[in-house]
């Protein structure tokens, strides 16, 4: 079984281009979830689990907005 995405695959799952998904990991890091910590630094990696959890919660009803 996969147990990460590279860049491709969540941009795909996120419903953002590539170029948006590498962008917002050097500029806006909060806007994406957790990022994996490999050996290599330069390498976009995100842990499946964390991408489910994350889009769990960003997508999540915030309750009735007054």
């Amino acid at each position: 079984m996969q147990t990460y995405l590279d860049l491709y695959e969540l941009a795909e799952r996120l419903g953002l281009k590539a170029e948006t998904i590498v962008s917002n990991a050097k500029h806006a890091p909060w806007r994406l979830p957790l990022r994996a910590q490999l050996a290599d630094p330069r390498m976009l990696r995100w842990h499946i689990t964390e991408v489910e959890r994350w889009m769990a919660t960003v997508s999540a009803p915030s309750g009735p907005r007054s």
